[in-house]
Parts: structure tokens; C-alpha cells; sequence
């Protein structure tokens, strides 16, 4: 980032220089965020649409390419860290829901987690279902209530 840059604006600044691809801060909408304590690292991930597949890599970017799951050469990603976070995103497109994620990698550690997000003090969203995925009714998004008691 730079000085007066909000990590938004930093991200599309980034996502310009290195790929060709701009998009505007305020067309990014958060994704992940993560640390990878074995090489000093924290990362912020944002997502947004773009009208081009286009990429004209910048000088501190080998090559940049929109890849499908099956093509991602996963031998050659810049950081293969993160590519859990990266599977996940490809999940998350796949499914045409996108949560908000938390990870933390250490040489001991990997945790990719979902944050829950806009959950009141008791647990509940503001749709009225629990973390646990049920509503105050008793009842699961898949319209099942759960066995037992």
C-alpha cells in the first residue's frame, strides 16, 4: 500500500500494475484475509467481475492469465501457500456463493475458516438463521428439522 491508500484502492493500484487489469476500488468487494507466518506475510484478497479476460502483466508480474480449476498450473503459482485459498475461491464461484474468509498458515498450522458476518451477540444473522444453519423455527435452509432434542 501506499501512504493515504485505503486496502482497496491498494489492491486495484496492485491489480493495475501487475496484471493490466483495471478495475475500480469500489467495484472490489472483500474476500479473505490470512497470514502465513512462515514467510512474514499477510495477505488481503478482494473479488469483483471484469468486462476481459485481457492481461498485460507489469514489470513486477512474470505472466498473468485467467486459469479454469483444471488448467491452474498448481506447480507454478507465486505463492503455493495459498493455494487452498485459491481452491476455496474456485468453490465459492462454482457454487455462486462467496463467504468471507479468515486463514492462518504456520509450518505447524493450516485454518481456512469462514467469518461470520453481520451475526447479532445471541448468533443470529440478520436473516434469522443461526450459525448452525437453523432458523428460529427449528428449520435448516434445506427446509429439514433437525432429530432429537
Amino acid at each position: 500500500m501506499e501512504a493515504g491508500e485505503t486496502t482497496a484502492e491498494g489492491a486495484a493500484r496492485e491489480l493495475w500494475e501487475e496484471t493490466g487489469i483495471e478495475i475500480a476500488a469500489t467495484q472490489l468487494q472483500f474476500y479473505m484475509t490470512g497470514t502465513i507466518t512462515f514467510i512474514n506475510q499477510v495477505y488481503i484478497a478482494f473479488r469483483a467481475e471484469v468486462n476481459s479476460e485481457s492481461c498485460a502483466p507489469g514489470k513486477e508480474a512474470l505472466d498473468a492469465a485467467f486459469y479454469s480449476r483444471a488448467q491452474c498450473p498448481w506447480d507454478q503459482v507465486a505463492y503455493p501457500e495459498v493455494n487452498d485459498s485459491i481452491r476455496r475461491a474456485y468453490d465459492d464461484l462454482e457454487q455462486g456463493r462467496f463467504q468471507v474468509y479468515q486463514a492462518e498458515m504456520s509450518q505447524e498450522l493450516y485454518r481456512l475458516e469462514p467469518v461470520l458476518t453481520g451475526v447479532a451477540p445471541n448468533g443470529v444473522a440478520p436473516d434469522g438463521v443461526a450459525p448452525d444453519g437453523v432458523a428460529p423455527d427449528g428449520v435448516a435452509p434445506d427446509g429439514v428439522a433437525p432429530v432429537g432434542g
